[in-house]
């Protein structure tokens, strides 16, 4: 890799770190990796944190996964990205959890599967998205047109740029949960003040308190 690619991912770094919120941090995310490889078209994929790799199979993956992005080279959405993709690739990246590159889908013998004869995919390349600390998911780019327009040098770069985005969904994450977590504990103790206030005002007799020393 060169300077001049540090210097793009630092920049790529610098403009995700921008972003407070999930949706527009996952959709530049997104553009971004899909421009870094010239792919036709992108698809990032979120997983729920209850799966378990080694018990799923291909029937209830899709259970487990949301396609939280799904757009073409233009930045346009990819509608119904469920029935757009390759269910037995995707299980195959979520099992090992590493990158993988396929020059050409359709021409493999054992990547014959009906998703990918439907879709006639050529190139694809899915990148895990990881961090630390979990596995969020993985970046899934195609380019239907051609094959070998992805090759085992792009796993660098890409990988690269999904170990930063992943530190970043991560942040934004835990920092909504942080902020839903201060919210609930203030909307808790504000109940817990409401009844107390009820309580003391409609008890018919004195109330009296002592402290340790049995003083009034």
């Amino acid at each position: 890799m060169d300077t001049q690619f540090y210097e793009k991912l630092l920049t790529l770094s610098r403009d995700m770190a921008q972003n407070r919120e999930l949706l527009p941090l996952l959709n530049y995310a997104m553009r971004s990796a899909i421009e870094l490889v010239d792919a036709e078209f992108g698809y990032m994929i979120l997983v729920d944190e209850s799966l378990n790799s080694n018990t799923i199979n291909t029937a209830t993956l899709l259970d487990f996964l949301t396609f939280a992005v799904s757009l073409d080279k233009t930045g346009s959405p990819h509608l119904y990205p469920e029935t757009q993709v390759s269910k037995s690739i995707i299980e195959r990246v979520l099992r090992s959890k590493e990158p993988l590159v396929i020059t050409d889908a359709i021409g493999d013998k054992s990547l014959q599967t009906k998703s990918v004869n439907e879709l006639q995919l050529r190139s694809v390349m899915c990148v895990p998205l990881r961090t630390a600390r979990s596995f969020l998911g993985l970046i899934y780019l195609e380019n239907r047109s051609q094959a070998q327009i992805f090759t085992q040098k792009d796993i660098v770069p890409l990988g690269y740029f999904a170990s930063q985005a992943a530190i970043f969904i991560e942040n934004v994450r835990l920092t909504a949960s942080l902020e839903q977590a201060v919210q609930q504990s203030t909307r808790d103790l504000q109940t817990s003040q409401t009844n107390l206030h009820a309580m003391m005002n409609n008890i018919p007799d004195a109330v009296w308190s002592v402290d340790k020393n049995y003083r009034l």
